[in-house]
């Protein structure tokens, strides 16, 4: 008698078993900045492709574009979730990493804004060397890597204040003290599309190595391990090369970056 109540116990306990196995993952809610240029849309699809495709249900709360200063602020205080941002020693010790690449070095790729009927300046440029000289001077954020690689290379460069993205007039005018402004490449076209009296430099890439990885708020920090399981996954399956090629193909043969002269910045 013993043994048929043991056993009608466990019958009666299967179907929670079965329930508590099977019972769905809760759904990983990430608040993310979106941006005017849909320059977000790539990094959007890749992390909430790569955690669909481990099982992870996902949902992606988007934030309108903002400064950013504005963006920082919002991640230190956890009003976004993460963002993605050139991996540097200081961000890896404020935030926490999800150390996995995610545009295979093509951020680490910069070309010129110039104005219109400049490009003459740069049609001898072959060597770092021969850029350096020119009598030329970049624009660059303040706080950003590129400052830094800029000042290691001997670049000289002015460092701006505020909104970066009042940088776009004055280059136009040409009477400023600016003459470029390095973009990177996923960058670039939509800004020569929205301001016209500037214009793509045809030559040149300078190129450093770093890329974008994902920074998570220290109030989402336990996201850190799945995330990144999600998207190495995504890298080995060949999921994160179809995204590039998907969002930022038509870039490479666009500004023709096989074809340029390629200048390799010292990166600190």
């Amino acid at each position: 008698m013993a043994i048929q109540r043991l056993m009608l116990c466990c019958i009666l306990l299967m179907p929670f078993s079965v329930a508590l196995a099977t019972s769905p993952k809760p759904v990983l809610q990430l608040h993310m900045m979106s941006f005017s240029n849909n320059n977000h849309l790539y990094f959007h699809e890749l992390l909430s492709s790569a955690l669909q495709a481990i099982n992870q249900p996902v949902s992606i709360i988007t934030y309108p574009e903002t400064p950013q200063t504005r963006i920082i602020k919002y991640l230190e205080k956890g009003r976004i979730s993460l963002h993605w941002m050139l991996q540097t020693p200081a961000r890896d010790a404020r935030y926490t990493p999800v150390k996995v690449n995610l545009t295979g070095g093509l951020i680490g790729i910069r070309v010129l804004l110039i104005p219109q009927g400049k490009a003459n300046i740069y049609q001898n440029i072959n060597t770092l060397d021969e850029f350096r000289d020119l009598p030329i001077v970049g624009a660059l954020g303040k706080t950003w890597y590129d400052a830094e690689v800029w000042e290691a290379n001997s670049l000289n460069f002015i460092p701006l204040e505020g909104d970066w993205r009042q940088v776009y007039k004055p280059l136009a005018l040409g009477n400023r003290g600016i003459d470029y402004f390095p973009r990177g490449v996923n960058e670039v076209l939509n800004e020569a599309e929205e301001h016209p009296d500037l214009m793509i430099e045809p030559r040149l890439a300078l190129i450093y190595h770093r890329d974008f990885i994902f920074y998570l708020s220290p109030p989402f920090a336990s996201y850190q391990k799945v995330i990144e399981k999600a998207l190495k996954k995504a890298e080995r399956s060949g999921l994160q090369t179809k995204l590039l090629n998907k969002h930022w193909g038509h870039i490479t043969r666009t500004l023709k970056l096989n074809n340029r002269v390629h200048l390799y910045l010292e990166t600190p």
